[in-house]
Protein backbone atom coordinates (compact mmCIF):
# COMPACT_ATOMS: atom_id res chain seq x y z
CA UNK A 1 0.00 0.00 0.00
CA UNK A 2 1.60 3.52 -1.09
CA UNK A 3 0.54 6.16 1.59
CA UNK A 4 1.16 9.76 0.52
CA UNK A 5 3.84 10.87 3.32
CA UNK A 6 2.87 14.85 5.01
CA UNK A 7 3.36 16.34 8.16
CA UNK A 8 0.08 14.94 9.79
CA UNK A 9 -0.04 11.21 11.20
CA UNK A 10 -3.73 10.17 10.25
CA UNK A 11 -2.94 9.21 6.48
CA UNK A 12 0.00 6.44 7.85
CA UNK A 13 -2.72 5.28 10.98
CA UNK A 14 -5.48 5.17 9.30
CA UNK A 15 -3.47 2.98 6.06
CA UNK A 16 -2.38 1.16 9.04
CA UNK A 17 -5.43 0.56 10.24
CA UNK A 18 -6.73 -0.43 7.26
CA UNK A 19 -4.04 -2.57 5.73
CA UNK A 20 -4.15 -4.51 8.75
CA UNK A 21 -7.94 -5.65 8.02
CA UNK A 22 -7.34 -5.97 4.35
CA UNK A 23 -4.39 -8.49 5.32
CA UNK A 24 -6.69 -10.16 7.76
CA UNK A 25 -9.48 -10.84 4.85
CA UNK A 26 -6.66 -11.73 1.95
CA UNK A 27 -4.57 -14.14 4.09
CA UNK A 28 -1.08 -12.20 3.34
CA UNK A 29 0.58 -9.45 4.92
CA UNK A 30 0.12 -6.00 3.58
CA UNK A 31 3.31 -3.93 3.15
CA UNK A 32 3.24 0.38 3.14
CA UNK A 33 5.73 2.73 1.80
CA UNK A 34 5.34 6.27 2.63
CA UNK A 35 6.23 8.77 -0.48
CA UNK A 36 6.01 12.32 -0.36
CA UNK A 37 3.03 14.13 -2.55
CA UNK A 38 2.72 12.38 -6.02
CA UNK A 39 5.70 10.74 -5.93
CA UNK A 40 3.60 7.78 -4.37
CA UNK A 41 0.65 8.11 -6.94
CA UNK A 42 2.74 8.14 -10.06
CA UNK A 43 4.81 5.12 -8.79
CA UNK A 44 1.42 3.09 -7.93
CA UNK A 45 0.11 4.52 -11.71
CA UNK A 46 3.62 3.09 -12.96
CA UNK A 47 2.89 -0.39 -11.28
CA UNK A 48 1.36 -3.20 -12.71
CA UNK A 49 -1.93 -3.22 -12.74
CA UNK A 50 -1.88 -6.51 -11.00
CA UNK A 51 -4.35 -5.54 -7.62
CA UNK A 52 -1.59 -5.82 -5.65
CA UNK A 53 -0.98 -2.17 -5.45
CA UNK A 54 -3.06 0.12 -3.66
CA UNK A 55 -2.48 3.96 -3.16
CA UNK A 56 -3.90 5.59 -0.06
CA UNK A 57 -4.55 9.46 -0.16
CA UNK A 58 -6.88 11.89 0.65
CA UNK A 59 -9.61 14.08 -1.64
CA UNK A 60 -6.23 16.54 -1.49
CA UNK A 61 -4.15 14.32 -3.23
CA UNK A 62 -6.53 13.35 -6.01
CA UNK A 63 -8.51 16.54 -6.74
CA UNK A 64 -6.45 19.76 -5.51
CA UNK A 65 -2.92 18.61 -6.30
CA UNK A 66 -3.60 18.38 -10.22
CA UNK A 67 -5.04 22.57 -10.07
CA UNK A 68 -2.45 23.41 -7.58
CA UNK A 69 1.07 22.29 -9.25
CA UNK A 70 1.79 20.34 -12.57
CA UNK A 71 1.73 16.66 -12.27
CA UNK A 72 2.02 13.68 -14.60
CA UNK A 73 -1.22 12.03 -14.25
CA UNK A 74 -5.26 12.85 -14.58
CA UNK A 75 -6.59 11.55 -11.33
CA UNK A 76 -10.07 11.16 -13.09
CA UNK A 77 -8.82 8.71 -16.13
CA UNK A 78 -5.36 6.99 -14.41
CA UNK A 79 -6.89 6.33 -11.01
CA UNK A 80 -9.92 3.73 -10.41
CA UNK A 81 -11.41 4.52 -6.87
CA UNK A 82 -11.74 1.04 -4.55
CA UNK A 83 -13.12 2.45 -1.42
CA UNK A 84 -14.16 4.77 0.84
CA UNK A 85 -12.70 4.72 4.40
CA UNK A 86 -13.13 7.66 5.92
CA UNK A 87 -15.69 10.66 5.95
CA UNK A 88 -13.77 13.56 7.59
CA UNK A 89 -15.26 17.01 8.71
CA UNK A 90 -13.31 19.73 7.01
CA UNK A 91 -13.87 23.34 9.65
CA UNK A 92 -12.35 27.16 8.30
CA UNK A 93 -12.18 29.00 11.25
CA UNK A 94 -10.83 32.82 11.57
CA UNK A 95 -11.23 35.54 14.04
CA UNK A 96 -14.30 37.66 14.28
CA UNK A 97 -14.38 40.32 11.50
CA UNK A 98 -16.12 43.80 12.32
CA UNK A 99 -17.77 44.35 8.86
CA UNK A 100 -18.28 48.33 7.69
CA UNK A 101 -20.05 47.57 4.86
CA UNK A 102 -23.88 45.84 3.97
CA UNK A 103 -22.32 42.84 2.11
CA UNK A 104 -19.88 41.54 4.60
CA UNK A 105 -21.69 39.49 7.73
CA UNK A 106 -19.93 38.89 10.94
CA UNK A 107 -20.16 35.29 12.29
CA UNK A 108 -19.81 35.63 15.88
CA UNK A 109 -22.90 35.38 17.84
Amino acid sequence: MIVRRSSVRQPTLMSRIIGQRIGEALGQPVTYENLFLEAGVEKGIKSAPDGYTLIYGSSGTWRCLPHVKKVSFDPLKDLTPVARFVIQPTLIAGQSVRCRSAPCRSWSP
